[in-house]
């Protein structure tokens, strides 16, 4: 009776704790590391911090499909954020559009897997790479795209602690035009990164 007690007090309930325009704020926090042959070094070591603001519009979606293995709840937001590009003492800042579908239907206990992508732009001072050789990459625009996945664990209806794997993509998009007539539109790309973070659900 004395373990039921608290174990009730901080119980899991996926549909209270995702209930359609249910408003949450996050804040997370990444390590990464960018990979490239172009690059000086062949690596880039970088860090990122972000704070979110988002909705759950739609609250718990349940279906049929892998006999509702794919029922969750999405969520949609903006999340400011900043990234270090320590090895070569470089920055990026913008505002990144995020989604993020949290896997109820796989969930076990107070554990729920999710599934990610963000884009947005943003200011760089970024500046690699060699116009002679076509491997330049340089700001000021700069564009941020990721991809990520983990598992999230509900303290309670309300809180949940984050970690994940995320891929990352970096480039201009050929909008910062051309240096002796030459793109310095390339990109770098993550092998690997981690984040973790916190989430905060208002209901």
């Amino acid at each position: 009776m004395l373990l039921a007690v608290p174990f009730k007090a901080v119980a899991f309930e996926a549909d209270n704790a995702f209930q359609p325009m249910t408003p949450v704020v996050s804040g997370e926090g990444f390590l990464i590391r960018y990979q490239s042959g172009r690059l000086a070094g062949a690596y880039i070591n970088a860090w990122n911090v972000g704070a979110r603001i988002s909705l759950i519009p739609f609250g718990v979606s349940h279906n049929r499909f892998l006999h509702g293995a794919m029922n969750g709840a999405l969520e949609l937001g903006l999340e400011p954020t900043f990234q270090r590009f320590n090895s070569v003492h470089q920055n990026f800042a913008g505002v990144l559009a995020e989604a993020k579908y949290h896997l109820l239907g796989l969930s076990w206990g107070h554990f729920v897997p999710w599934v990610g992508a963000a884009i947005g732009p943003g200011y760089s001072d970024l500046n690699i790479g060699h116009v002679l050789d076509d491997t330049k990459l340089e700001g000021p625009f700069m564009a941020l795209i990721m991809g990520e996945g983990g598992l999230e664990y509900f303290i309670d209806g309300h809180k949940a602690i984050y970690v994940g794997i995320v891929g990352q993509h970096v480039s201009n998009s050929a909008l910062n035009g051309k240096d002796h007539g030459s793109s310095t539109n390339v990109s770098i790309n993550t092998p690997w990164a981690m984040v973790a973070g916190f989430s905060w659900f208002f209901q």
